[in-house]
């Protein structure tokens, strides 16, 4: 009778051991899960910079220097532009004067993002857009 009645307790023991085993494991993972969301949604934008975020496929915010906070299941950083002059030398073109004479001109672009959300939904490309623009503009 004894035998049975320690049998019986261990079982339920046994039992009780392995549902809090199971629940501090599923808890454990959960808190891992979750903290691994958490820090993968933080975002550090460096200075001089602004990167564009979707949510859900469409445009929902700008993000400036410093840290922030995005769903990284639902938000998506897109575009990263810098804020930064940049330079860009025109090859060299040929040109005609008024009185026929042919000129070889060379030229730098200097070209800084303004307006974010322009220059990542407006144009494709946007430092190719303003490089044939001005060489259209140089051989006139």
């Amino acid at each position: 009778m004894i035998n049975e009645v320690f049998d019986f307790l261990s079982f339920i023991l046994s039992k009780i051991c392995y549902v809090q085993i199971n629940s501090v494991i599923s808890l454990t993972i959960l808190s891992i899960l979750f903290i691994s969301i958490f820090f993968k949604g933080i975002t550090l934008v460096p200075e001089r910079q602004i990167w564009v975020v979707e949510s859900l496929g469409s445009y929902s915010r700008s993000l400036t220097h410093g840290v922030h906070f995005i769903m990284p299941c639902i938000s998506s950083i897109v575009y990263k532009h810098d804020l930064k002059q940049v330079y860009i030398d025109l090859p060299e073109q040929l040109c005609l004067t008024k009185d026929k004479i042919q000129l070889k001109i060379n030229a730098i672009l200097c070209i800084r993002v303004v307006n974010a959300i322009s220059a990542s939904y407006i144009l494709e490309n946007p430092y190719h857009s303003i490089v044939e623009t001005a060489k259209a503009y140089t051989s006139r």
